[in-house]
């Protein structure tokens, strides 16, 4: 009776054992994935700027640290006014800011009648009623529909130019050498930057 007891006791060590070892190679294994942040992917290469927008662009959603710089123009001067974005259609209101949000976010008056966006505004922008200051001055947001109806115009662009990112300025202040392509295009951005309308 005793050699059984000790066949059962050896085959139950050696079962746990196996079992252990097992646990412990997915353990380690587990270990050497989680060494990997989510912003370190094991074949990232980062070249350039815009390399490394598309990589934030699928790792964070966002953009953030690399923002446009836009230029455009208006057809009566909304520099004043609170810019907000309208679907393709211009039928509703998609985005709109915090009244913190547009605190020292004027545009920017360049060469030429040109304004340098400060807002992140796109092709669909709309100009409210309410200045910067007025907006701020707000108790609340209006609610979505009362900021439709206090749009003034949906359709207020005449010109707007991608000029690259933030980064490719870094060789000098964005104003002054945006109004010094500016000078040089004679006011015709699209000779030097994308077009966008």
């Amino acid at each position: 009776m005793r050699p059984h007891f000790y066949l059962l006791i050896t085959v139950l060590i050696v079962a746990v054992g196996a079992t252990g070892c097992t646990c412990s190679k997915k353990t380690a294994s587990s270990a050497e994935n989680t060494e990997l942040t989510p912003l370190q992917p094991r074949d990232a290469v980062v070249k350039n700027d815009t390399e490394t927008e598309q990589n934030q662009e699928v790792l964070t959603g966002s953009v953030a640290a690399l923002p446009n710089v836009i230029i455009y123009k208006t057809k009566a001067d909304y520099s004043q006014n609170v810019p907000v974005g309208l679907n393709e259609e211009k039928t509703a209101i998609v985005s709109y800011p915090g009244k913190t949000d547009v605190k020292g976010q004027l545009p920017v008056l360049l060469e030429h009648g040109f304004l340098l966006d400060k807002r992140g505004i796109s092709t669909n922008v709309a100009f409210l009623k309410y200045t910067y200051d007025e907006y701020m001055a707000l108790e609340s947001i209006p609610p979505i529909a009362e900021l439709f109806d206090a749009i003034i115009d949906t359709d207020p662009l005449t010109e707007m130019y991608l000029c690259g990112k933030t980064s490719d300025f870094h060789h000098g202040d964005i104003t002054e050498l945006l109004n010094e392509a500016l000078t040089k295009s004679n006011g015709k951005p699209v000779e030097v930057f994308k077009k966008l309308k």
